[in-house]
C-alpha cells in the first residue's frame, strides 16, 4: 500500500505541476496532452470537493494573471464535446475575470472515479478545503463509490479516524455546519456538539464568548448534552468509529453507524442486488430465496 500512495503522490505532482516533473514522462500511466482551450468549453468539475472561493483570492490571481500570465496549466478531461476540469476551477474562474479568452491546459483521460479522487486529493495537499467540504467529499466516495474509511484513509493518506471524525461533522444542523464553513467556530470546536441536542446553542455561545475547545468541552459536562442515549451512551466516538471500520472490513462493504437519542441506526451501503444477496447469507447463514 506505500507503493500505492508514492504513485498516487508522482502522478499528481506531475498533473499539477507543484514540481519539475516532465508532465509527458514515458513512466507515467495517465494519457496527457497540453493544447490551449477556449474558456467558453470549459465547464466546472461536478464533483470538486471546493464549493467556496474567495472573491479576494480570485482578484489576486486575476491580477497576477494579467501581469504574468498563468503560469500553471489547468487539468481537464474531455467529456460530451466539452471539456470538465479536473484539477484548477480557480486558475479558470480567475482567468474569465482577466478577460482572457482561452487557457493553457493539460487533458487526461479520467473517469468520475479519479475525478474526483484527483480533485480531493489536490485540494487536500493545498489546503483549500473546509472541513465540511472535506467531509462532503469523503461521502462522496463512500456512498457513490463504495469506498470503506480505511480505504479512503490510504487513498488520500490520512488516518481512518480522521476519516470518521471528518464525516460525522455532516451529523451537525446545517447552521452549525454554515459556522464551520465560515471559520467562525473550528473543526475541534464543532467535534464536541457532535450529536449534542442544543449544538447550535453552543455553537453561538462559543462564537460570543470566543471559547476554546476546553471551555466548550467543558459546557457540554455541566449541561448534560444529550448524545448517544441510554442505548448507545456507554460507548465513545471511537467505539463506534471502531466497530464501523471491523464491521466494514468483514462484510466489503461500507458500514455506519449513528447514535440517536433512543438507540442508533445501523446502514450497509450495497452496490448491487449480488452484493445484497452475499450480505444476506452471511447475516443469516443461509440461502434465502425471495
Amino acid at each position: 500500500m506505500l507503493n500505492e500512495k508514492k504513485v498516487l503522490g508522482k502522478g499528481l505532482s506531475a498533473l499539477i505541476l507543484d514540481n519539475p516533473v516532465n508532465i509527458f514522462d514515458t513512466g507515467n500511466k495517465v494519457a496527457q496532452h497540453k493544447i490551449e482551450i477556449d474558456l467558453n468549453q470549459i465547464e466546472p468539475n461536478p464533483w470538486q470537493p471546493r464549493k467556496v472561493f474567495s472573491e479576494d483570492e480570485l482578484i489576486d490571481l486575476k491580477s497576477s494573471i494579467l501581469e504574468h500570465g498563468l503560469i500553471q496549466p489547468i487539468i481537464v478531461r474531455q467529456y460530451e464535446g466539452k471539456y470538465q476540469i479536473v484539477a484548477g476551477e480557480r486558475r479558470w474562474q480567475a482567468s474569465k475575470l482577466a478577460g482572457k479568452k482561452s487557457i493553457v491546459a493539460i487533458t487526461v483521460d479520467f473517469d468520475d472515479k479519479q475525478m474526483l479522487e484527483t480533485a480531493l486529493v489536490e485540494n487536500i495537499q493545498r489546503q483549500d478545503l473546509n472541513p465540511i467540504e472535506e467531509a462532503k467529499a469523503f461521502r462522496v466516495m463512500m456512498d457513490q463509490y463504495g469506498y470503506t474509511q480505511e480505504q479512503i484513509s490510504k487513498k488520500i493518506g490520512k488516518s481512518r479516524s480522521f476519516i470518521a471524525n471528518s464525516v460525522r461533522l455532516l451529523t451537525l444542523p446545517e447552521d452549525v455546519q454554515d459556522k464551520l464553513m465560515r471559520g467562525e467556530i473550528s473543526a475541534s470546536h464543532a467535534r464536541t456538539l457532535v450529536g449534542k441536542e442544543n449544538a447550535s446553542e453552543v455553537a453561538t455561545e462559543i462564537i460570543d464568548k470566543r471559547m476554546n475547545v476546553r471551555s466548550a468541552e467543558e459546557i457540554g459536562k455541566q449541561r448534560k448534552f444529550q448524545g448517544a442515549g441510554p442505548a448507545l451512551g456507554h460507548h465513545n466516538d471511537s467505539d463506534l468509529a471502531e466497530i464501523e471500520r471491523a464491521l466494514s472490513e468483514a462484510l466489503q462493504m461500507n458500514v455506519r453507524i449513528k447514535d440517536t437519542y433512543n438507540g442508533g441506526i445501523l446502514s450497509i451501503n450495497f452496490l448491487s442486488l449480488d452484493q445484497l444477496d452475499q450480505l444476506i447469507q452471511k447475516l443469516s447463514g443461509s440461502n434465502l430465496t425471495f
